[in-house]
């Protein structure tokens, strides 16, 4: 968090959340974590780039937790680093 006034913040029980801060001189924060994974804030000059950027990362968090594996799946590990993967992509396609 960034210590902004929150606008919007969704908890997904699979394992993440995404939170929008309106900041100081109104510049918007979107932090979004997928727990015991990553934490990431992307920053916006408007509402509406908030908005639009908030529904795309939740969209794209959502797709990797639908790929992460169960503890118990045979092939964990090397479904891992293909979650891990799909993290990095995440992290560069919003910085």
């Amino acid at each position: 968090m960034e210590n902004g006034i929150i606008i919007k913040d969704k908890e997904c029980r699979a394992g993440a959340r995404i939170t929008i801060e309106i900041c100081a001189n109104k510049v918007y924060a979107i932090t979004c974590g997928i727990y015991g994974w990553t934490c990431h804030t992307m920053w916006y000059s408007n509402d509406n780039e908030a908005q639009k950027g908030f529904q795309n990362m939740q969209a794209d968090i959502n797709n990797i937790l639908q790929i992460m594996p169960c503890d118990d799946d045979p092939k964990v590990e090397e479904k891992m680093d293909v979650v891990s993967d799909h993290i990095s992509d995440f992290i560069d396609k919003y910085s």
